[in-house]
């Protein structure tokens, strides 16, 4: 069961295995030592999604920068081995590119382990294309028809050449495969073949090679990059014809339209924790939502969630 409440104890917890296919048993629970830290001493690690991993890291660094007697450790994992870490007891501070699957909630819920649940971040999950590709506007039925294996080759749509679509994605534990998973296909791996490569930068650099590649990366994989790539606009035929969505019904990846949400593969960046919100646990949330952590975010290419943002019609020169 997700608490939001600062002072819940945590309970025993069941084992949750990659893949998450069994629960071997329960972990005793017991009392434990008070810690000798605060909200800005102390020694916490945290495990961090790929996708995000540099900015919390920043995060943090600035953190220490402030507090000197606060010292953190931040790792790059996926997303799934974090909330299995989290839900085993081997990690108590968490941030990922998404929510808990149906699966994770169960477990959580059966063991009545208490998490707390912020949202940090909105991302962007960018429908990424060579610009060497003509097609520039594709909607979530046609992605989902890609990844289905019902549509293979680029002429299927406006503009595409006679080429296969190349699939290239990260490993289906990694936040960005499992939200495009839930978001397009209702949870199931991709049924169309696909080149699996390690990183987020490693999407980019495939899709830079290749003209024929489709790949998906947060926004914070193109922040900055050379790379001859572009991500596609889409449009979701499911909205509601009555939302004021439709003034404009295609959009790209760009912060405005993911702080809206009108641009369909948005998504929240979350921070799990089990940690008493009294240590060094609660310090570090309360900072990544201050204005200072916000403002990496945003710095990032992300958009902040727990501050006010105010658009600005952008001027000439930058267009």
């Amino acid at each position: 069961m997700i608490r939001t409440t600062e002072d819940a104890k945590r309970r025993g917890r069941g084992v949750l295995l990659l893949p998450l296919v069994l629960v071997l048993g329960l972990l005793a629970g017991g009392c434990q030592e008070q810690k000798t830290e605060s909200p800005t001493k102390g020694h916490l690690k945290i495990l961090a999604a790929e996708s995000v991993e540099p900015i919390v890291r920043e995060i943090a660094d600035s953190f220490q920068v402030k507090y000197p007697e606060a010292k953190f450790e931040v790792s790059s994992v996926s997303s799934r081995e974090a909330i299995v870490k989290l839900i085993n007891g081997d990690a108590t501070l968490i941030v990922v590119g998404r929510d808990f699957n149906p699966q994770e909630d169960s477990v959580i819920r059966k063991y009545n382990i208490q998490v707390s649940k912020h949202v940090v971040a909105y991302d962007g999950v960018a429908a990424l294309v060579n610009e060497r590709n003509p097609v520039k506007q594709l909607t979530t039925t046609d992605l989902a028809n890609i990844l289905e294996g019902n549509v293979n080759r680029w002429n299927a749509f406006k503009g595409g050449r006679a080429e296969p679509i190349r699939i290239v994605t990260k490993d289906p534990n990694a936040g960005t495969y499992e939200f495009v998973s839930r978001r397009l296909l209702g949870g199931r791996r991709f049924p169309a073949p696909v080149t699996v490569v390690p990183s987020s930068p490693a999407v980019v650099e495939d899709v830079a090679a290749h003209g024929n590649a489709l790949g998906f990366v947060g926004l914070y994989a193109l922040h900055g990059t050379m790379l001859p790539v572009r991500p596609l606009e889409l449009s979701d035929p499911s909205v509601n014809p009555d939302t004021i969505r439709t003034v404009a019904k295609v959009f790209s990846p760009h912060p405005a339209y993911v702080y809206l949400h009108y641009y369909p593969l948005t998504r929240p960046i979350v921070l799990y924790s089990t940690e008493y919100l009294y240590g060094l646990g609660g310090g570090f949330i309360s900072f990544i939502a201050s204005p200072d952590g916000q403002r990496l975010f945003l710095k990032a290419g992300l958009v902040p969630a727990t501050q006010n943002i105010r658009l600005v019609p952008a001027s000439p020169e930058s267009n």
